[in-house]
């Protein structure tokens, strides 16, 4: 709605000296007095827009109070709108403006830019005089003092040419409880905050690398590398080198292998080990007890000094280290036979006898020899045909297969310091797993329109670990491209996925640890579409090394064309209790979209509401509310 009077127009050098062929055509709106009704209730004003409705400066207005940050009043806006620019196609800008009523104004920007042989992406956001309180994980709180605060990252990718590659990225934060305490996802989930710089080539069967990375702050960010190892590791610089699969011998089929592959890798440069210096306590683990059970230290220590008591050194090392495997893939009748050897030898110039006094060597030699066999079956049963369960014609494949493993070393992996789990970190002894993966497939549609669907899958496997490996984990994992690599153990595993209906799909796993005689790891889930803008699904997730039981469950429904809800609940089945509950709606205008979000913690026992209105200019119709909270990653790239 505008009071003032509304002009538009043509431009584009079509019309001047293009001719009809080339010219392009933009839309010009000039409006006063602008002011945003829902049900006819004034709700915004902004005084003139004078340029494209295209670039309507406004893209997102919301009124959230959240967990960490409290509330707020949080605004987006397009760069080029707001500062009266032409748009540039290769380059988009958003200025955020939030106005925390405890914490006091920020502003913040988030650029991403695109060109045929570059793209990237910039984000920076500030809070100059933050006066609130951060809450928290264990529900603890710390007041700040007019601090200034705020993170800025940064990446680049350059494409050279058809086989080299330039990644950058970069990042700074000012303090430990910063990201935590506004931008909770980016905590849990987000990629490691460091500073890189990897210039790579890659070929058909060939790659190469040299890297240099490195954490500019003496504390972590990330959540999952706080819980464990609690350090980063640093490359000042690393090289390496990979190529896959050279056909030593030949064959008289160019298009077949030939019966000798050789895979070989190397790598090599200086490495440090950058610890979490902060005390428990400054990330909100008030007392011991809290401070014992997350990182096992007391309140008033840090991650560093437990791990600089544990041996571990800051000091920078030198490592070289090359890998070697041979596969001889054969064929018997039906099988598919493939006996393979790996050789590793790695070198440290520091024999890290303060981390295992017993060991004193600084070179590793290890080795291993294995065999994959397999094979496939199929039957086809053409008199399957029920409507009940929408079958019509079966084809049942069966794989079973089979994976011998042995290898050895002269340092155990419990005696090094893990710089790369695929170095320090790789397991040693005998495995053996077993297992067979089945797939029914069908027809489903009608006559002439028939598709093929997988409409179950089946896998199970049993994987047996000799004495002599190091456990690693609780939960087993065996990796059959590298068996070095899996999580060593004697355990069932079992997945599972059933296409019931186009409308309905149910899925599970579950990995049974058979020296604790229990399940160690289990999910449940299924997903229904009642009907295209009505959805609904629950899951069920069990980790025993937590004794840990969450279900979540919640609905998405379209009301109309204008009007959209959704809910989600989480419950704790050990507590006996819920744990999260949220509810959203949504109301579609033909300018804008309107939206209110409510959700409730009950472990922090906060509330937290949000409330967005977008212009649907900004984003384009159908754009939707983008969850409840109060992180930015939540307003730019949607919620649950």
């Amino acid at each position: 709605g505008g009071a003032g009077p509304i002009e538009a127009g043509l431009t584009g050098s079509g019309l001047t000296d293009g001719g009809p062929g080339n010219s392009t055509t933009r839309t010009i709106v000039s409006s006063d007095d602008i002011t945003l009704r829902a049900m006819g209730l004034p709700f915004f004003y902004w005084p003139t827009f004078e340029g494209d409705p295209e670039q309507v400066p406004l893209r997102d207005v919301r009124i959230e109070n959240s967990s960490g940050s409290g509330a707020a009043v949080k605004t987006t806006w397009n760069a080029y709108g707001l500062l009266g620019l032409r748009k540039r196609d290769w380059l988009d800008a958003d200025i955020m403006l939030d106005a925390y009523f405890e914490r006091g104004l920020a502003i913040g920007t988030r650029l991403n830019w695109r060109e045929v042989d570059r793209r990237g992406s910039a984000f920076a956001y500030l809070v100059p005089n933050d006066t609130g309180e951060d809450l928290y994980a264990p529900g603890t709180k710390k007041e700040r003092d007019g601090e200034v605060r705020g993170m800025v990252y940064a990446d680049q990718v350059e494409k050279i040419d058809e086989n080299w590659r330039l990644y950058l990225e970069g990042a700074y934060i000012s303090d430990e409880g910063f990201v935590d305490a506004f931008f909770e996802r980016d905590a849990r989930n987000r990629r490691e905050f460091t500073n890189r710089a990897n210039l790579r080539y890659r070929d058909e069967n060939s790659y190469f690398a040299v890297e240099a990375k490195g954490n500019a702050n003496d504390f972590i960010a990330n959540e999952y590398l706080l819980q464990t190892p609690g350090y980063v590791t640093a490359r000042t610089p690393e090289a390496r080198y990979i190529r896959q699969f050279d056909d030593l011998i030949g064959s008289d089929d160019p298009e077949m292998p030939g019966p000798l592959l050789w895979t070989h890798e190397y790598r090599v440069g200086r490495l440090e080990l950058q610890f979490d210096e902060p005390n428990a306590d400054e990330r909100g683990f008030t007392n011991n007890s809290l401070s014992q059970r997350a990182f096992g230290i007391g309140r008033t220590q840090s991650i560093a000094d437990r791990l600089r008591a544990q041996g571990y050194i800051e000091d920078g090392i030198f490592r070289a280290d090359t890998r070697q495997e041979l596969d001889m893939p054969l064929e018997w009748g039906e099988l598919n036979i493939t006996p393979y050897t790996v050789g590793r030898a790695t070198v440290w110039d520091n024999d890290f006898t303060q981390y295992s006094p017993n060991e004193e060597d600084n070179v590793r030699f290890w080795y291993g020899a294995g065999t994959r066999v397999s094979t496939t079956m199929q039957r086809v049963d053409d008199s399957v045909d029920s409507r009940l369960f929408d079958l019509h014609r079966m084809r049942h494949i069966v794989t079973p297969y089979a994976d011998l493993w042995q290898s050895g070393t002269n340092v155990d992996r419990v005696d090094l310091p893990v710089y790369d789990e695929e170095v320090e970190g790789i397991a040693e002894g005998g495995i053996a797993t077993f297992g067979v993966d089945q797939t029914w497939q069908t027809q489903r549609g009608k006559a002439g329109r028939w598709h093929s669907v997988d409409v179950f899958k089946l896998g199970a496997a049993y994987t047996n670990s000799s004495r002599d490996s190091d456990r690693e984990s609780p939960i087993g994992r065996f990796v059959s491209y590298r068996p070095e690599l899996s999580n060593v153990g004697n355990f069932f595993n079992l997945e599972g996925v059933w296409q019931v209906s186009d409308a309905l799909a149910l899925s599970g796993s579950t990995v049974y640890d058979t020296d604790a005689s229990q399940q160690a790891r289990s999910s449940l889930g299924a997903i229904v579409q009642h009907y295209p803008d009505f959805s609904s699904f629950v899951e069920m997730r069990s980790l025993n090394a937590e004794d840990s039981t969450h279900l979540d469950f919640g609905q998405a429904y379209k009301l109309s064309m204008k009007y959209r809800v959704a809910w989600v609940a989480s419950y704790e089945t050990n507590e006996g209790e819920f744990s999260d509950t949220a509810f959203e709606v949504q109301r579609s205008f033909p300018t804008a979209d309107l939206g209110f979000g409510i959700s409730y913690n009950n472990i922090t026992s906060e509330t937290s509401f949000g409330f967005v209105f977008r212009p649907t200019a900004a984003k384009g119709r159908g754009a939707r509310l983008q969850g409840i909270g109060s992180t930015d990653e939540r307003r730019q790239s949607g919620g649950w």
